[in-house]
């Protein structure tokens, strides 16, 4: 996995610590959406690039994620 500020796209990064994760991060997805409070179809057309999270979700995941305060605001 590559530093998240060297993404420019949060889909790319997302995608890119997924798959950096042991067994490319299975059922990693299904647990983004618990945290997000949402399907993982939503998850799947995000990261495929047909939608978008919103400003909320983008906090809620950082916060799944635990970033730092420094890659939240990045993130």
């Amino acid at each position: 996995m590559s530093g998240i500020f060297s993404f420019q796209d949060y889909r790319k990064y997302i995608k890119s610590t997924i798959q950096s994760m042991p067994k490319e991060g299975r059922g990693f997805r299904t647990r983004m959406a618990g945290a997000l409070n949402c399907q993982t179809a939503y998850i799947s057309q995000v990261l495929n690039g047909s939608l978008h999270l919103n400003l909320e979700q983008g906090l809620r995941l950082s916060r799944f994620m635990a970033h730092t305060e420094e890659v939240k605001k990045y993130f």
